[in-house]
């Protein structure tokens, strides 16, 4: 459900252009928190492709939102690994 979550928000901004910053705080929150959830079950490798993609989806929208993802998603490796 966090995984659609955060595909349909990136998908409504490709579609509607850019939202708000409190939008992108939103799903910056469920991405942090569907990272820890995977994490708990020590299986990063297996949604990693699914991860890369999300963030690489958002490199041209606003509001610091591809940087976010991007750092996130490396901290998380690095933890992880």
């Amino acid at each position: 459900m966090m995984f659609y979550y955060v595909e349909a928000g990136i998908k409504g901004t490709d579609a509607y252009g850019d939202i708000e910053s409190s939008f992108y705080n939103s799903l910056e929150s469920v991405f942090e928190e569907l990272l820890k959830k995977i994490a708990d079950g020590h299986d990063l490798e297996a949604y990693l492709t699914r991860l890369q993609g999300i963030v690489g989806k958002t490199r041209d929208f606003g509001w610091g939102f591809y940087d976010t993802l991007e750092w996130m998603l490396e901290e998380f490796r690095q933890k992880i690994t």
